[in-house]
């Protein structure tokens, strides 16, 4: 079973038997040549292939025919030089041409591809056609030396296309490799600034993370010396103030308990004291009874009497005198003791002041150092850090010298141009408004 083409129907119609032979006709057939070149098959394998290839190229070998049944229609002869050739009226027009050739009177037909494998395979076509008609109007195959001198131009045009094709192949192979070349390059650049950006993003978190743990630790360790310290101090101040307030209270109890058994002297002012007088002198008397006179006698016993009252008066009188002296030291002895007791009491007070002074001079002074220690770790802590942020800006920095920005970052700074840029104009608008 085999196809063979009804130009009158233009369509391929069975055969019958096996018909795998070419007839030569079919061998000599422009069209199936065509349709066989173009597919990459051979003649046979397009009128007789069943698969999807020789079914494709058949339907391209019929409308070939079908074009040229339409664009070639035998329209008469008429004598060249190499003989009478069969004349073709061209699609559209009433003009003649001959078969296969161009020129300015050349009627309006498809277009016939002038580059490519479509021209050369036009070309081919239309030295069929020719040869069609060469054999038409002459009744046999076109010599070898009309064969050569038509196809070598089409040879020569086929090497020519299948050269530059090859340089194109190669050229697009090598394009297709630089772009391959050039896209994982940038993959690749852009892999290495992800990577300098994750870095970059580390170190800024563990600036971060490292900076509060570390100012944690440095809390953990002089936070409770801090407290322990004010502690500290204010039980030494209790301790001092409850001692002072102690030695107060011992000295103000003296001073009570002086106070209290102090008694005041009697030793002079309940001294018996003796009356002197003189006894009646009996020679007084004696002289009475005699009748004598008494007048010295009196007199003189009113002098004893008088010596013994000054004797007496002496006595109280100095008894007195002794008397005040004593009431005089009990006063003074009382007025020491409570002169010694505010003395007491104002030198603790005093000292009491110096000790809390003290006491507070000490412990600010261990506050202040534990301070100081505080600061100099905290600072050692801002050092650290700054040393992470450093290396961060420098990982960015060199990332950036050396491999560029991403696409998203480029397009950001863009952005945030654009926008520095209407704010400076916006700025710029409302300044000259308001200078108006």
């Amino acid at each position: 079973m085999g196809f063979t083409y009804n130009s009158a129907t233009g369509k391929f119609e069975k055969t019958g038997g096996g018909g795998q032979q070419l007839t030569d006709a079919q061998k000599n057939d422009s069209a199936l040549k065509r349709a066989a070149s173009s597919a990459g098959i051979s003649p046979q394998q397009v009128l007789y292939g069943t698969d999807k290839q020789s079914v494709a190229a058949r339907k391209t070998y019929e409308k070939i025919k079908a074009n040229q049944a339409g664009s070639s229609t035998p329209y008469g002869t008429a004598k060249g030089s190499a003989g009478e050739m069969s004349l073709a009226k061209g699609a559209g027009s009433d003009e003649r041409q001959w078969i296969g050739r161009t020129g300015p009177s050349a009627p309006t037909e498809p277009v016939v591809p002038t580059t490519g494998q479509s021209a050369i395979d036009a070309a081919w076509a239309a030295l069929y056609d020719e040869a069609a008609v060469y054999r038409q109007t002459y009744g046999e195959e076109p010599p070898s030396a009309w064969w050569s001198a038509r196809t070598s131009q089409i040879e020569s045009m086929q090497k020519r296309f299948d050269a530059a094709d090859k340089a194109s192949a190669a050229s697009s192979a090598a394009a297709a490799k630089a772009k391959a070349e050039a896209e994982a390059k940038e993959l690749e650049r852009q892999r290495k600034i992800k990577g300098g950006r994750e870095a970059e993003a580390f170190l800024r978190q563990q600036a971060d993370t490292r900076k509060a743990d570390m100012l944690k630790r440095v809390a953990e360790l002089y936070d409770p010396l801090k407290t322990k310290t004010d502690e500290d101090l204010a039980r030494t101040l209790q301790a001092a103030s409850d001692a002072y307030d102690a030695a107060e209270g011992q000295v103000r109890a003296a001073g009570e308990d002086f106070t209290k058994g102090f008694t005041p002297s009697k030793a002079y002012s309940e001294i018996p004291l003796s009356t002197y007088t003189t006894a009646e002198n009996p020679l007084l008397a004696a002289l009475q009874q005699q009748g004598a006179g008494t007048g010295e006698v009196s007199a003189a016993t009113e002098a004893a009497n008088q010596f013994m009252a000054q004797q007496s008066a002496l006595e109280k009188w100095a008894a007195g005198q002794l008397n005040v002296g004593q009431q005089n030291y009990d006063t003074a002895v009382q007025q020491a003791a409570r002169g010694g007791l505010a003395a007491a009491l104002q030198g603790l007070a005093g000292r009491r002041a110096d000790v809390k002074t003290g006491i507070q001079q000490q412990f600010a002074d261990a506050l202040s150092k534990i301070e100081q220690e505080r600061t100099a770790a905290t600072s050692d802590v801002d050092k650290t850090i700054a040393e992470i942020i450093a290396e961060a800006d420098k990982t960015r920095a060199e990332t950036t010298a050396e491999y560029g920005n991403l696409p998203k970052e480029n397009e950001a700074a863009k952005v945030a141009a654009k926008k520095k840029k209407g704010a400076a104009a916006i700025a710029g608008i409302k300044a000259n408004i308001e200078g108006r």
